[in-house]
Protein backbone atom coordinates (compact mmCIF):
# COMPACT_ATOMS: atom_id res chain seq x y z
CA UNK A 1 0.00 0.00 0.00
CA UNK A 2 2.50 2.47 0.86
CA UNK A 3 4.61 1.42 -2.55
CA UNK A 4 1.64 2.16 -4.38
CA UNK A 5 1.15 5.42 -2.76
CA UNK A 6 4.83 6.40 -3.18
CA UNK A 7 4.53 5.56 -7.06
CA UNK A 8 1.07 7.97 -7.10
CA UNK A 9 3.23 10.51 -5.69
CA UNK A 10 6.04 9.98 -8.22
CA UNK A 11 3.70 9.98 -11.03
CA UNK A 12 2.39 13.27 -10.13
CA UNK A 13 5.98 14.96 -9.39
CA UNK A 14 6.08 13.38 -12.91
CA UNK A 15 2.81 15.43 -14.49
CA UNK A 16 3.69 18.32 -12.76
CA UNK A 17 6.88 19.08 -13.88
CA UNK A 18 5.86 17.70 -17.79
CA UNK A 19 3.74 20.91 -17.55
CA UNK A 20 5.70 23.27 -15.76
CA UNK A 21 8.17 22.64 -18.41
CA UNK A 22 5.55 22.96 -21.25
CA UNK A 23 4.81 26.11 -19.89
CA UNK A 24 8.10 27.36 -19.81
CA UNK A 25 8.20 26.36 -23.31
CA UNK A 26 5.05 27.86 -25.02
CA UNK A 27 6.43 31.34 -23.19
CA UNK A 28 9.70 30.88 -24.85
CA UNK A 29 8.15 30.03 -28.33
CA UNK A 30 5.40 33.17 -27.90
CA UNK A 31 8.53 35.20 -27.13
CA UNK A 32 10.71 34.01 -29.96
CA UNK A 33 7.66 34.62 -32.11
CA UNK A 34 6.77 38.39 -31.03
CA UNK A 35 10.57 38.84 -31.53
CA UNK A 36 10.62 37.76 -34.97
CA UNK A 37 7.30 40.06 -35.53
CA UNK A 38 9.22 42.83 -34.40
CA UNK A 39 12.29 42.07 -36.03
CA UNK A 40 10.57 42.70 -39.56
CA UNK A 41 8.37 45.39 -38.55
CA UNK A 42 11.48 47.64 -37.90
CA UNK A 43 13.51 46.08 -40.75
CA UNK A 44 15.79 48.89 -41.53
CA UNK A 45 15.36 50.43 -45.36
CA UNK A 46 19.00 48.87 -46.18
CA UNK A 47 17.23 45.39 -45.97
CA UNK A 48 14.45 46.58 -48.55
CA UNK A 49 17.12 46.97 -51.26
CA UNK A 50 18.71 44.09 -52.75
CA UNK A 51 22.64 43.78 -52.37
CA UNK A 52 23.66 45.10 -55.56
CA UNK A 53 21.80 48.69 -54.43
CA UNK A 54 23.82 50.66 -51.88
CA UNK A 55 21.33 52.97 -49.21
CA UNK A 56 22.64 55.65 -47.91
CA UNK A 57 20.79 57.33 -45.12
CA UNK A 58 21.20 60.52 -44.33
CA UNK A 59 17.58 61.17 -42.47
CA UNK A 60 17.51 63.44 -39.69
CA UNK A 61 21.04 64.73 -40.79
CA UNK A 62 19.97 67.54 -42.49
CA UNK A 63 21.71 67.73 -45.24
CA UNK A 64 20.40 70.08 -48.48
CA UNK A 65 20.10 68.67 -51.67
CA UNK A 66 23.01 71.08 -53.36
CA UNK A 67 21.05 74.34 -55.01
CA UNK A 68 22.08 73.55 -59.01
CA UNK A 69 20.42 74.43 -62.26
CA UNK A 70 18.93 72.27 -64.13
CA UNK A 71 17.53 73.04 -68.02
CA UNK A 72 14.00 71.23 -68.87
CA UNK A 73 12.69 70.05 -72.17
CA UNK A 74 11.99 73.38 -73.08
CA UNK A 75 15.07 74.59 -73.03
CA UNK A 76 14.11 76.58 -69.47
CA UNK A 77 16.16 76.68 -66.17
CA UNK A 78 14.67 74.93 -63.59
CA UNK A 79 16.55 75.64 -60.54
CA UNK A 80 16.80 72.56 -57.77
CA UNK A 81 15.80 75.02 -55.02
CA UNK A 82 12.29 74.66 -56.49
CA UNK A 83 12.22 70.96 -55.13
CA UNK A 84 11.03 71.95 -52.14
CA UNK A 85 7.46 71.97 -50.35
CA UNK A 86 7.30 67.93 -50.79
CA UNK A 87 9.20 64.84 -50.98
CA UNK A 88 10.85 64.24 -54.44
CA UNK A 89 12.86 61.46 -55.67
CA UNK A 90 15.76 62.61 -57.89
CA UNK A 91 16.79 60.66 -60.42
CA UNK A 92 20.13 60.43 -62.29
CA UNK A 93 20.05 58.59 -65.31
CA UNK A 94 21.84 58.65 -68.48
CA UNK A 95 20.41 57.45 -72.20
CA UNK A 96 23.36 54.90 -72.50
CA UNK A 97 22.95 53.54 -69.24
CA UNK A 98 21.06 50.64 -69.50
CA UNK A 99 20.31 49.44 -65.47
CA UNK A 100 18.99 53.29 -65.88
CA UNK A 101 16.41 52.32 -68.87
CA UNK A 102 15.30 49.47 -67.14
CA UNK A 103 14.35 50.92 -63.95
CA UNK A 104 12.18 53.69 -65.29
CA UNK A 105 9.05 51.94 -66.00
CA UNK A 106 9.16 51.04 -62.15
CA UNK A 107 9.69 54.77 -61.58
CA UNK A 108 6.78 55.67 -63.28
CA UNK A 109 4.75 53.30 -61.42
CA UNK A 110 5.92 54.11 -58.16
CA UNK A 111 4.61 57.53 -58.24
CA UNK A 112 1.56 56.42 -59.92
CA UNK A 113 0.88 54.09 -56.97
CA UNK A 114 1.98 56.83 -54.12
CA UNK A 115 0.31 60.16 -56.31
CA UNK A 116 2.63 62.85 -57.79
CA UNK A 117 1.54 65.07 -54.80
CA UNK A 118 2.89 62.71 -52.05
CA UNK A 119 6.45 61.78 -53.79
CA UNK A 120 7.09 63.64 -57.48
CA UNK A 121 9.78 62.00 -59.33
CA UNK A 122 11.97 64.35 -60.81
CA UNK A 123 13.99 62.38 -64.11
CA UNK A 124 17.50 64.37 -64.62
CA UNK A 125 19.85 63.10 -67.26
CA UNK A 126 23.53 63.18 -67.25
CA UNK A 127 23.83 62.78 -71.05
CA UNK A 128 25.25 66.37 -71.07
CA UNK A 129 22.99 67.25 -74.24
CA UNK A 130 23.66 70.76 -75.90
CA UNK A 131 19.78 71.42 -75.65
CA UNK A 132 16.34 69.31 -75.22
CA UNK A 133 16.24 68.27 -78.60
CA UNK A 134 19.84 66.56 -78.54
CA UNK A 135 18.11 64.87 -75.59
CA UNK A 136 15.73 63.65 -77.44
CA UNK A 137 17.46 62.33 -80.11
CA UNK A 138 19.48 60.29 -77.81
CA UNK A 139 16.42 58.73 -75.76
CA UNK A 140 15.08 57.51 -79.76
CA UNK A 141 18.31 56.69 -80.54
CA UNK A 142 18.09 54.25 -77.35
CA UNK A 143 14.69 53.11 -78.17
CA UNK A 144 13.12 54.76 -75.49
CA UNK A 145 9.98 56.68 -75.53
CA UNK A 146 10.03 60.46 -74.99
CA UNK A 147 9.39 61.45 -71.40
CA UNK A 148 9.58 64.58 -69.05
CA UNK A 149 13.18 64.69 -67.88
CA UNK A 150 15.74 67.56 -66.53
CA UNK A 151 18.87 68.30 -67.84
CA UNK A 152 22.80 69.39 -67.59
CA UNK A 153 24.63 70.48 -70.05
CA UNK A 154 28.24 70.24 -68.10
CA UNK A 155 29.84 67.74 -65.71
CA UNK A 156 30.32 70.07 -62.81
CA UNK A 157 27.20 68.49 -61.62
CA UNK A 158 28.53 65.39 -61.59
CA UNK A 159 30.90 66.67 -58.78
CA UNK A 160 28.34 68.52 -56.93
CA UNK A 161 25.63 65.39 -56.29
CA UNK A 162 28.87 63.44 -55.38
CA UNK A 163 27.56 60.64 -58.20
CA UNK A 164 29.39 57.42 -57.69
CA UNK A 165 27.52 55.26 -60.21
CA UNK A 166 24.44 55.34 -62.31
CA UNK A 167 21.62 55.24 -61.74
CA UNK A 168 20.95 57.48 -58.67
CA UNK A 169 18.73 58.62 -56.85
CA UNK A 170 17.87 61.17 -53.87
CA UNK A 171 15.29 60.85 -51.57
CA UNK A 172 14.57 64.92 -50.92
CA UNK A 173 12.15 66.01 -48.26
CA UNK A 174 9.86 68.90 -47.64
CA UNK A 175 12.51 70.58 -46.60
CA UNK A 176 14.87 70.48 -49.34
CA UNK A 177 17.52 67.76 -47.51
CA UNK A 178 18.42 64.60 -48.62
CA UNK A 179 17.00 61.69 -46.58
CA UNK A 180 18.66 58.62 -48.46
CA UNK A 181 20.36 58.44 -51.51
CA UNK A 182 20.21 54.56 -53.76
CA UNK A 183 23.05 53.60 -55.77
CA UNK A 184 22.10 50.80 -58.25
CA UNK A 185 19.21 49.85 -60.22
CA UNK A 186 15.91 49.55 -58.12
CA UNK A 187 12.86 47.74 -58.57
CA UNK A 188 11.06 50.88 -57.26
CA UNK A 189 7.24 49.38 -57.63
CA UNK A 190 7.98 46.38 -55.95
CA UNK A 191 5.87 45.82 -52.63
CA UNK A 192 8.31 46.43 -49.69
CA UNK A 193 9.85 49.18 -51.66
CA UNK A 194 6.37 50.76 -51.95
CA UNK A 195 5.66 50.55 -48.20
CA UNK A 196 9.40 52.06 -47.61
CA UNK A 197 7.92 55.09 -49.08
CA UNK A 198 4.48 55.31 -47.76
CA UNK A 199 6.15 54.62 -44.11
CA UNK A 200 8.64 57.87 -44.56
CA UNK A 201 5.89 59.82 -45.93
CA UNK A 202 3.01 59.18 -43.82
CA UNK A 203 5.43 59.21 -40.31
CA UNK A 204 6.13 62.99 -41.89
CA UNK A 205 2.69 63.92 -41.63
Amino acid sequence: MKQTLKSSNYIILYVVLAAFIAIIALFIGAGNAFSSQNEQQIKPPEAIFNSSVDVINHKGQKIPFPSLDFMDMSDEIVSSDSFKGQYRLINIWASWCGPCLVEIPSLFDLEEELGAEKLDVVFVSFDFPENADGLRTLMLRHNKKIFDSLYTKGDDVWGALSVQALPMSYLVNPQGNIDYIYVGEVQWNSPEIVAHFKSIISNSQ
